[in-house]
């Protein structure tokens, strides 16, 4: 999906919406209404309303973001609903990213209910499954339209000075596994963190093998976050993330406290 021109120096952010919209479409035309019409969902019908209202609620309203998260992380593209970056982002305003609490009870009491059932429909299983994946996946839009408050554009919009270029001053990545970032070729350097990028691309490894149990799926990641991991530091790497990220649209729930 082309990101109009107007909106381009905030494409990375817009990227990783469209990524996501990719995983919620997905939830939407192909999960929620294969556990729906294809599984033994229907069994909870034998059920009185009591018994089976909670779990319905899981599927009703998870059902319910997917369909609205397949168009809404892609509506910033339409200048005449959203004619700048900061009218996007106000629009989620009042929505799903602002009722965490409510949608976790609703999480809970499907659980709670799916439980008490002498014997719970695999599909319901699955479904809450899916409901708390689609939790996971808002909390990363939330992160991502956070993040489109700190552009360049964003700022512009909002009439908040935007920091000038220090010429003359080079900001070169040292030694992370050490954490250090050194300002220019003087040792003002900062304590960051411990993280080694090693380390961290075992975790992602280790997560991906112990998430997702299709092999050749699991295969394609593995070779495209290899290749992510030689290009660290180069011209490739933001080729070799978007491609990373293309891969893993249907699993994004799982990288998203990666990324």
């Amino acid at each position: 999906m082309e990101i109009r021109k107007d909106l381009i120096s905030a494409e990375l952010f817009l990227n990783r919406l469209i990524e996501y919209l990719r995983v919620f479409y997905n939830y939407n035309v192909k999960d929620w209404s294969h556990l729906k019409n294809r599984e033994d969902y229907d069994r909870i019908y034998n059920l009185s309303y009591e018994e089976r209202s909670d779990i319905e609620e899981i599927y009703g309203t998870g059902r319910d973001i997917a369909v609205h998260m397949s168009s809404k992380l892609q509506a910033f593209n339409y200048a005449d609903q959203y004619p700048t970056i900061t009218s996007y982002i106000n629009s989620f305003k009042d929505g799903w990213l602002d009722e965490f609490d409510i949608l976790e009870k609703i999480s809970n009491s499907g659980k709670i209910q799916a439980k008490s059932l002498k014997s719970c429909p695999w599909a319901v299983d699955q479904m809450i499954r899916l409901f708390d994946h689609q939790l996971e996946l808002l909390k990363a839009v939330k992160d991502t339209l956070d993040q489109l408050k700190t552009t360049d554009i964003f700022k512009i919009e909002n009439g908040i000075d935007i920091m000038k270029e220090n010429k003359g001053i080079v900001y070169n990545i040292g030694d992370i596994s050490a954490g250090r970032v050194n300002l220019s070729s003087t040792d003002n350097s900062v304590n960051i963190s411990d993280v080694s990028i090693e380390n961290f691309f075992d975790d992602i490894s280790a997560t991906l093998k112990s998430e997702i149990h299709d092999k050749e799926n699991l295969e394609l990641l593995l070779k495209e976050l290899n290749e992510l991991k030689i290009f660290v530091n180069t011209p490739k790497y933001l080729e070799k993330y978007n491609a990373f990220i293309q891969a893993a649209a249907n699993h994004m729930t799982i990288i998203a406290p990666f990324i």
